[in-house]
């Protein structure tokens, strides 16, 4: 015999089980309520705290912008921005002192800061600037190191002379 037969002598043949039309139930799974994402604990926290400090907000005040969040209690602008990990930031101000959710509830106060100080730039900027000879007295020219040691030299030979 082959070893192809031998194989074939030595598996068993295959039974087949009888097709019955059962149908199963299954119980209902009970679904675990979805946790809340870290994004939108922050932003149900924002939004508690700037009503609880008298900020009229509007019915929604918060607009996604791909995975930021944000958040405009005030209009247009400041904007606070919620990052996916909970984290808060303004984007029309360039830095404050620590990204908390007091500091963003003074979001609009930083934010008429930074404006009044580049106010107050742009104003500087565009005054007209003084004359040089009217600002300073005239001053001399520098002199070289070289001029410096000649003056020397002859100062010192007057005093020798």
């Amino acid at each position: 015999m082959t070893a192809a037969k031998k194989l074939e002598d030595t598996k068993q043949p295959k039974q087949e089980q009888p097709k019955t039309a059962t149908t199963t139930t299954t119980a209902p799974v009970a679904q675990k309520p979805v946790e809340p994402s870290k994004q939108e604990k922050a932003i149900k926290a924002l939004i508690i705290a700037l009503a609880e400090s008298g900020v009229k907000i509007d019915a929604n005040p918060v607009t996604m912008d791909g995975k930021f969040a944000l958040v405009r209690p005030w209009g247009a602008v400041p904007t606070i921005v919620v990052g996916p990990q909970g984290s808060y930031d303004i984007r029309e101000v360039k830095s404050f002192a620590k990204a908390d959710l007091p500091t963003m509830l003074k979001a609009k106060e930083l934010f008429d800061k930074a404006q009044a100080r580049y106010q107050k730039k742009a104003a500087e900027a565009a005054k007209p600037a003084t004359p040089a000879s009217a600002a300073k007295p005239a001053e001399s020219k520098p002199v070289s190191t070289t001029q410096r040691k000649a003056k020397e030299a002859e100062k010192l030979e007057a005093a020798l002379a």
